[in-house]
């Protein structure tokens, strides 16, 4: 499936001959032992990106790669490009920099992409997760991050990819950070990644309302989760338009 994914991408040869190097082996692989997926895919993506970190067009690499992988989970439907278009905007709102919102942009679509050392098992399960199943969830951050890791325009998305589940209380994960701690890059895509999930009809839910949604998110910023000050700014955002 993997394969197929990767050939229906428009992009020149040599780019599809460099996602296939490392496609291919995860074909096999994806079954197998979580630890042993999550090294090969490391050592193979990282060692391809430096290897051709000069080839024009190398990050595209990864936007190809991380679409593919998306499509491994039908459930979140258009979420990447509803983040672009809501990041850009919250980000012009914000006075951010043209590189601030880029790099808000290229979150949204790689922010995940460690997803692909996940097995479906665990990715797709519907059901709650046991401790184990979630441990080895919370590693896709980690992951994605050394995937992303070789090259330079990187640089600016990293932390979003490690740090979206971090929390202001300090209760998130994978580095337990805590209020400014979190880069405020991070914080701002946070928001709106929380806020399309809530908005977003998925199989097992309704989309709530954009009033509904920022209720919930103040009473999440209340217990701690979210920056208050940065939540009130959204909701002045999402309310105002």
């Amino acid at each position: 499936m993997i394969q197929q994914q990767f050939k229906s991408i428009s992009s020149t040869t040599k780019e599809v001959n460099i996602m296939l190097e490392v496609a291919v082996p995860l074909s096999a692989e994806i079954e197998y032992d979580i630890t042993n997926i999550s090294n090969s895919i490391i050592y193979k993506t990282s060692g391809l990106l430096e290897k051709n970190s000069n080839l024009e067009g190398t990050d595209q690499l990864l936007f190809f790669f991380a679409v593919a992988i998306g499509k491994r989970d039908p459930d979140t439907g258009n979420h990447c490009e509803r983040l672009v278009k809501i990041g850009s905007e919250f980000g012009a709102y914000l006075e951010l920099s043209p590189l601030e919102i880029r790099d808000l942009n290229w979150g949204a679509y790689l922010h995940d992409i460690g997803k692909i050392a996940t097995p479906d098992a665990v990715l797709l399960k519907k059901g709650r997760l046991t401790p184990d199943e979630w441990e080895i969830m919370k590693q896709h951050v980690v992951i994605g991050e050394r995937i992303c890791h070789p090259l330079a325009s990187m640089k600016g998305v990293l932390p979003i990819i490690r740090h979206h589940h971090e929390r202001w209380d300090g209760s998130g994960y994978p580095d337990g950070l805590k209020e400014h701690e979190i880069p405020y890059i991070v914080q701002v895509f946070q928001i709106i990644d929380i806020y399309d999930a809530l908005i977003s009809e998925r199989p097992y839910k309704k989309g709530l309302t954009p009033e509904l949604a920022i209720s919930l998110m103040r009473k999440e910023a209340d217990a701690g989760w979210r920056n208050p000050e940065l939540t009130a700014k959204f909701a002045e955002f999402i309310l105002s338009r």
